[in-house]
Order: C-alpha cells, then sequence, then structure tokens
C-alpha cells in the first residue's frame, strides 16, 4: 500500500498557503486529515500501477458562522 500519509503530507504542502488565505487556518487541519481519509478510501491509491497522475478537485464553502 502506498505511504497515503506522506502523500497528504506533500499535498498540503503544497497548497496550504492557498487554502490559507482564502479560508484561514482554521480549516487546514481538519481539511487534510480528510483528505487522508478519503485516500485510504479510494481503490485508484491502493494499485500502484494506476499511480501516473492525480487531480485533486476540492469545493470550499465559507462558514456561515462569520
Amino acid at each position: 500500500m502506498p505511504d497515503l500519509k506522506q502523500r497528504a503530507l506533500y499535498m498540503r504542502a503544497v497548497l496550504e498557503a492557498l487554502i490559507e488565505k482564502h479560508f484561514g487556518v482554521e480549516i487546514i487541519d481538519q481539511l487534510f486529515e480528510i483528505y487522508a481519509t478519503k485516500l485510504s478510501k479510494s481503490p485508484i491509491f491502493l494499485n500502484p500501477d494506476d499511480q501516473k497522475m492525480t487531480a485533486l478537485f476540492v469545493l470550499l464553502k465559507p462558514s456561515e458562522n462569520k
């Protein structure tokens, strides 16, 4: 099984500043915990032969508690 935690950390390193700027630092930990969980449930990441390219789509909505 690929190291999914490393993948999640890599994506966090790439996207954290952008997400923080637009949505705030408060959501970062929870967002990437959810991402790591989704990775672990995805059959695409369980087969090393299928790992030629990864696309990431994230839809974030501002909190209504502002």
